[in-house]
């Protein structure tokens, strides 16, 4: 038995090796490919066909559908969630220019206020006097502030004055008035608002309106009826509006004064 194996071993080996390099040999090889082969087409023996039929697998047609033999297609499924929103795109070219619009009115005048050109709307002049507040003593009365203002037409001043004084050694009544191209237009009544004791001061101040016709007009501010006295922050200012936007009725009392607190 034991002399039996080697010699079945031998023949075996013999027999592989003959068939593996003749015709025979190569032909039993092809058949087993070709078979495999047409294996390839079929599931489970099953072959697929564009037409319904026994043991037929279905197959799409050219457009990609089934044929109507193999039965009624179902209703369309829901639609499924919404992806997520893809990137930006670039931006698309500009647009053609609009159309011209309408032409605007003609002549348009934006220097124009009420029908009045913009410089001869409230023109404003300020004249302050004695800066450093080093005043002036002894004063015996006169013109102690002045200003040239122009009036593009015929209007209304508006100007206002003030200056603080001190009173000299007497007792007195100093006068504050406000002129218009050398007439006084500061009504009596607010020329003098207390009478002032040796050594004691007072702040006087007055704001009046006076019609002007069209020009330069020369504004001064007056300190009269004084001997020996002190003053100084003496201030005065005109503004200018047009006739016809500005009128004058009655007059006023004047304002109550100030106290010293503005002097040197």
């Amino acid at each position: 038995m034991k002399n039996r194996l080697p010699l079945v071993l031998s023949a075996t080996a013999l027999v592989v090796a003959v068939f593996g390099i003749t015709p025979l040999g190569q032909a039993t090889t092809n058949v087993a490919q070709t078979h495999f082969a047409r294996n390839a087409n079929f599931l489970r023996g099953k072959a697929p066909s564009i037409k319904a039929g026994k043991n037929k697998i279905p197959a799409a047609n050219k457009a990609g559908k089934l044929d109507k033999s193999w039965g009624a297609v179902g209703a369309r499924g829901p639609a499924g969630p919404a992806g997520p929103a893809g990137p930006a795109g670039a931006p698309g070219p500009a647009g053609p220019a609009g159309a011209t619009g309408p032409a605007g009115a003609p002549n348009p005048n934006a220097d124009k206020l009420d029908g009045l050109d913009a410089n001869q709307i409230g023109p404003v002049h300020r004249a302050r006097q004695d800066l450093d507040g080093s005043g002036v003593s002894p004063f015996n009365g006169g013109q102690i502030n002045s200003l040239v203002i122009n009036a593009p037409v015929a209007g209304v001043l508006v100007v206002s004055g003030n200056v603080f004084v001190r009173q000299g050694g007497a007792s007195g009544e100093p006068r504050h008035a406000l002129k218009v191209d050398g007439v006084d237009v500061t009504p009596a009544a607010w020329q003098s608002i207390s009478t002032l004791a040796a050594g004691a001061a007072d702040t006087y101040s007055a704001t009046i309106s006076h019609a002007v016709g069209a020009g330069n007009h020369t504004v001064t501010q007056e300190l009269n009826s004084v001997a020996g006295v002190f003053y100084n922050n003496q201030e005065l200012t005109a503004i200018f509006i047009p006739g016809n936007n500005a009128a004058i009725s009655g007059t006023s009392s004047p304002s109550p004064a100030g106290g010293s607190s503005t002097g040197r």
